[in-house]
């Protein structure tokens, strides 16, 4: 039987689940035929249009050599991606390659007295007045998470009941966790009433955070993040076979309608003299963010579940830009040459006033670092803040142009996966029923899914994974045996990867976890498995 389906959005999300449905088919797992229509709307770049989403990436060409830069996914960890390492192993994948990232990062706050506060987790920038004062705080702090890591208490509490171990407490909070913890967690504050001892204890117990040292454990795509979509896209169009995959680029979906005889998708093309375009499909899959699904879906049957009241995300601007007083370039370096950090978290403030506001602050990345580029005109950075600069008073707007495309506006949740958890838990009974899987007793029977993520943890391993669940869950697509085999794991990679997809699938949809989990079970479940793994 061939099943039509719909999937709103094109980015990872969107295009891990085609690529699921399509190896499926490869290798004769899947228990139907797809036809498949992906719904699109990122922009034009260079006359092209994009899939990708917040895995877009630009080519811009310096001295006749052409680079590929990313606009959302800068960085990917290995150790905590095993599901999408392990598929960067398969055939379909051998053009998509990673690079190793020196991170160097770094911390600038307002001016004081004309001097600027500034600290750095590499050597060049620790003989600061800054970090020399706050310098034995991050080791009892770094103590503190490898000596307590599975301890299932908010990051706020327990460190109040260890307060008493540092010497300037809340100056350690102010000038290194909140900042360090903002640039690590992705766009806006570090929120560590809202964070878990366990996922920042494995940060730094992984080797991917710290206070006082560098590391090179993370990785970027060598070519960009759009290279490991677009490989995704070309291996479903070979498998499914052209006229089964069709995108419809550069539309905005309006409505999504269940009905008697299946799912009704309306969308428009952005040309105002255009008609709009409606089709109902036998399944729909919604890998949008949590407030545009607000204003597709009928509130009758997801109000609750949606909308920025339930889901209170932070928009995260970013764009590309060549203007390099946006990455506070006069801090003294002791002779060393500035900007030698990879990524740079500027405390702005309005009228220079203290304390600095956290939420306006931004992280800007130095591409030349990130891609370990030497060449001295190459001068692109990124910047992301937590809120659209344009609409805050105050707000510095950089000085030279937009480079290109247009500055990318995205609503999504922070890099660690108890962010907005109980939204995320309430969200199962969102999804439709399932044929394959159990459902629970109010779950809609509508045909209608959702993955991308929101619902798993900001990062390319959350977008995959949401995709897998929801291809096994909705299609009956055993979604791990395609990416790790079958059989029981022996590999740490392979340990990881049952570990985290088994969470992430219990956290989206029902099963047995359906009364039982909670906020203490999925994290000893999700990072316990983890860190037993990596022991």
């Amino acid at each position: 039987m061939t099943k039509n389906i719909c999937i709103v959005g094109g980015g990872a999300s969107g295009i891990s689940l085609l690529w699921c449905l399509a190896k499926a088919t490869q290798q004769h797992k899947n228990p139907d035929d797809y036809t498949v229509t992906i719904i699109h709307n990122g922009p034009v770049v260079n006359g092209v249009p994009t899939l990708g989403g917040h895995s877009l990436s630009v080519d811009v060409t310096v001295d006749g050599v052409v680079s590929s830069i990313d606009l959302g996914v800068q960085l990917i960890a290995p150790k905590m991606y095993p599901n999408m390492m392990s598929m960067l192993e398969l055939p379909e994948f051998s053009d998509v390659s990673v690079q190793d990232v020196p991170l160097n990062i770094s911390c600038t706050f307002p001016a004081v007295n004309g001097a600027t506060p500034y600290w750095g987790n590499f050597a060049a920038y620790q003989s600061s007045a800054l970090y020399e004062r706050g310098a034995a705080d991050c080791k009892t702090f770094e103590a503190l998470m490898q000596a307590h890591p599975l301890t299932v208490e908010k990051l706020s509490d327990f460190l109040e009941s260890h307060q008493a171990e540092f010497t300037d407490y809340q100056g350690f909070l102010t000038y290194f966790l909140d900042p360090y913890l903002s640039i690590m967690n992705g766009y806006g504050a570090a929120l560590l009433d809202e964070v878990w001892v366990p996922e920042v204890a494995f940060l730094f117990n992984a080797g991917y955070a710290s206070l006082t040292h560098a590391n090179a454990l993370f990785q970027r795509f060598e070519r960009g993040a759009m290279r490991w979509v677009d490989a995704m896209f070309a291996f479903a169009k070979l498998i499914l076979g052209d006229a089964a995959v069709t995108v419809h680029y550069g539309c905005e979906v309006t409505s999504v309608t269940p009905g008697a005889n299946g799912v009704t998708v309306a969308w428009s093309s952005g040309d105002p003299r255009a008609p709009q375009t409606s089709q109902t499909f036998d399944a729909v899959v919604s890998t949008v963010d949590m407030e545009t699904n607000a204003n597709i879906l009928p509130t009758d049957i997801y109000g609750k579940f949606v909308g920025h009241e339930v889901w209170n995300l932070v928009p995260g601007f970013c764009y590309l830009h060549q203007d390099a007083s946006m990455f506070a370039p006069d801090v003294p370096t002791q002779g060393v040459a500035p900007m030698q950090e990879t990524m740079q978290f500027t405390a702005y403030w309005s009228g220079n006033e203290q304390p600095y506001d956290l939420v306006s602050s931004f992280t800007t990345y130095n591409y030349k670092n990130l891609m370990g580029i030497n060449d001295a005109s190459f001068n692109y950075y990124l910047t992301m803040y937590g809120y659209d600069p344009t609409t805050v008073p105050g707000a510095r707007i950089p000085a030279e142009p937009y480079t290109a495309p247009t500055p990318m506006n995205w609503v999504h949740g922070m890099w660690l996966p108890t962010f907005m958890l109980e939204q995320k838990w309430a969200f199962r009974e969102a999804q439709g029923k399932s044929k394959y899987g159990s459902s629970g007793p109010t779950q809609p029977d509508t045909n209608i899914y959702f993955c991308g993520n929101n619902l798993t943890m900001d990062s390319e391993e959350g977008a995959l994974i949401s995709a897998m669940a929801v291809a096994e869950y909705a299609f009956g697509v055993p979604s791990l045996e395609l990416i790790v085999g079958p059989g029981l794991p022996t590999s740490v990679r392979a340990l990881t990867a049952h570990a985290m997809y088994d969470a992430f699938s219990k956290l989206m949809f029902p099963g047995s976890f359906w009364s039982e989990l909670n906020e203490a079970t999925f994290l000893t479940h999700l990072f316990g498995g983890l860190i037993k793994a990596y022991e």
